[in-house]
């Protein structure tokens, strides 16, 4: 452990470590040879972007010739929870304002599983009828919390020792976290468990080509990749009754939706029209959502004797948190209805821009020329 609490490190040909802690950029001494800091850390500039709500991401980089560029914003991680309804309705959950991202309503729609992000993410459970949350995980980094099918435990990544794994605790905290095998990627991101909750479907982020992929694992750990080409795919859901997979790709050149049969094979249905991330089935089958920008889109499906889709309609536009990371998984959820949906809304989000995988408040970039000069005059490299 090098920093608490610090988050976007990065090693630079000056002898520094260079990474964030809220909005602050800090600078130390670090000996690449023994893997160590030879000095204390010393802040560099405030100010920098972190993204709200969907994970420590600090908005900055440096380049080789010692230019630092960075998007700017005293912006605060702070989020509510929202219930929305089919017509764009909020009414924001009884609970505190905090960094919150990627929740999960249980099958009967009675809990919601939820990530907080705070000086590290971890797994907390709301009861909605009781209105209190409580702490789930505790030890390492976890993060994306998928429920079980019968709602007695959830699944979710957890990041510690140096790699990525899979575990499933019980949702009332009773038991000890069991360990799911893993696939052989980078980043594991659970998806969805098929109805007899005997696979999980998963994104998984390859080391060696830095592409998504969907992936499943079976109950007893035995992990294969479903889709893997050479465009990238992710986001893999599995239909209420385990028949089909809808899932997010860039094969047209933008992002959008797609249904194809699980476990295949078989042909493949674009959903979206102009542009489609986070699917989300409806309960009961029969419709699909996803975000199209600030979108919230709604499809009805058929799945008789063949698959059939009719035209998206948009339910409501508005400005909600989505997924830094389109391949990833979804920032929100729907009622067991299908009348609600669980939001994202962050506390200082304004409608100056439509992309839909950039925090709303940023305005500018900046660039600062020469910083690796300021670095040996502040923080002098202790070389060894």
């Amino acid at each position: 452990m090098l920093a608490q609490g610090a988050t976007n490190a990065r090693y630079l040909p000056t002898g520094h470590l260079v990474y964030a802690r809220g909005q602050t950029l800090m600078a130390a001494p670090f000996d690449a040879q023994r893997l160590e800091l030879t000095g204390a850390a010393v802040p560099i500039l405030d100010g920098v972007m972190r993204a709200n709500s969907s994970g420590p991401s600090s908005q900055w980089g440096f380049s080789r010739s010692g230019s630092l560029v960075y998007v700017p914003g005293n912006i605060s991680s702070e989020a509510e929870l929202v219930w929305v309804d089919r017509r764009g309705t909020a009414q924001p959950l009884r609970v505190p304002v905090r960094d919150y991202a990627i929740p999960r309503l249980s099958p009967d729609g009675g809990r919601l599983a939820i990530t907080i992000f705070e000086n590290k993410p971890d797994i907390w459970v709301y009861d909605v009828r009781r209105e209190t949350l409580t702490r789930l995980t505790f030890e390492g980094y976890n993060w994306n919390p998928v429920w079980t099918p019968d709602g007695t435990r959830v699944t979710f990544t957890s990041y510690n020792n140096g790699s990525s794994h899979l575990f499933l605790k019980p949702a009332d905290g009773s038991g000890a976290e069991e360990e799911l095998g893993s696939a052989e990627v980078a980043t594991l991101t659970p998806q969805s468990w098929s109805p007899d909750g005997q696979v999980l479907t998963l994104s998984g982020l390859q080391a060696s080509t830095r592409s998504w992929d969907v992936w499943m694992l079976s109950r007893e750990g035995k992990s294969s990749p479903l889709l893997q080409t050479r465009f990238t795919e992710g986001s893999g859901t599995l239909s209420p009754d385990g028949r089909w997979l809808a899932y997010v790709s860039n094969e047209s050149g933008a992002y959008q939706v797609y249904v194809q049969p699980f476990p295949g094979p078989g042909r493949k249905w674009q959903v979206s029209t102009e542009g489609g991330t986070e699917p989300v089935w409806g309960r009961n089958g029969r419709e699909l959502f996803y975000r199209s920008g600030r979108k919230m889109m709604a499809v009805d499906i058929t799945t008789g004797a063949a698959f059939g889709a009719a035209n998206p309609k948009m339910l409501f536009e508005a400005e909600y948190e989505p997924m830094t990371t389109v391949f990833a998984g979804q920032n929100y959820d729907v009622t067991p209805d299908g009348q609600h949906f669980i939001m994202v809304r962050g506390k200082e989000t304004t409608a100056a821009s439509n992309n839909p995988f950039m925090s709303r408040s940023a305005q500018q970039i900046n660039v600062v020329l020469n910083l690796f000069e300021e670095f040996e005059r502040r923080v002098p490299a202790k070389q060894r």
